[in-house]
């Protein structure tokens, strides 16, 4: 029977592969160094974790056995698409192959990045000083910038790119050209880490996680 894992970081420093049955551990990695708020990403039969020595580290999905390691500086989680894998190594946003781990391209940024950028439709969307910008995956070139200032994760679906401005103000993008659709603030008069989650759309349901222990749920209609 072929047994599916999850992949989970422990704060002590291991990689954990667990069936996703019955939790039972298949393998794990040896405990390094600590892992504090990356968490772990999954592609081609690879498993990518970030870990606080500045080190990202690709496995085998598999068996666990290290395949590479390049060091960086983040504290963000990665994002995985197109063959290569994002890392936000601050003051740059830098792909990497995901087989080898060698440099495919590097694109300036600004800003701290605590989140990872999202992925769709061959565009890149990354959070920096500038404002949010989308990159062509393959070449890194800019296709727009749009005027809200964030270091947390966006999200995008059905053409529309989410994100926060970290006052408490959400923003809706579209994907192709970076047109303002819409904005709404959860809470007023809050600053900083504001509104320092990751948006979740499911279902045409848009989820907002708030600073004022509240969690909110929009209606999104399909495009």
């Amino acid at each position: 029977m072929l047994r599916v894992p999850n992949y989970v970081a422990g704060s002590e420093g291991p990689l954990y592969a667990l069936d996703a049955t019955t939790g039972t551990v298949l393998w794990s990695t040896p405990g390094e160094s600590t892992i504090f708020n990356q968490a772990p990403t999954v592609a081609g039969g690879r498993v990518f974790q970030m870990r606080t020595r500045s080190h990202v580290t690709a496995y085998d999905a598999r068996t666990g056995g290290e395949l590479w390691e390049q060091q960086y500086d983040t504290s963000a989680s990665l994002t995985a698409a197109r063959e290569k894998l994002f890392v936000a190594a601050d003051p740059n946003i830098v792909a990497l192959d995901q087989a080898t781990g060698n440099v495919v391209w590097s694109a300036r940024r600004d800003t701290f990045m605590a989140g990872a950028p999202a992925v769709a439709d061959g565009l890149l969307f990354v959070p920096s000083g500038a404002g949010l910008k989308a990159l062509d995956v393959e070449t890194r070139t800019l296709v727009w910038t749009a005027p809200t200032y964030s270091i947390w994760s966006p999200a995008v679906a059905n053409g529309v790119v989410y994100a926060s401005n970290l006052s408490g103000e959400w923003d809706a993008f579209d994907a192709r050209d970076g047109t303002e659709l819409w904005s709404v603030t959860t809470v007023f008069g809050c600053g900083g880490s504001c509104a320092n989650g990751t948006p979740a759309v499911a279902n045409g349901i848009l989820y907002l996680p708030g600073p004022d222990n509240f969690l909110r749920a929009y209606s999104v209609p399909s495009r």
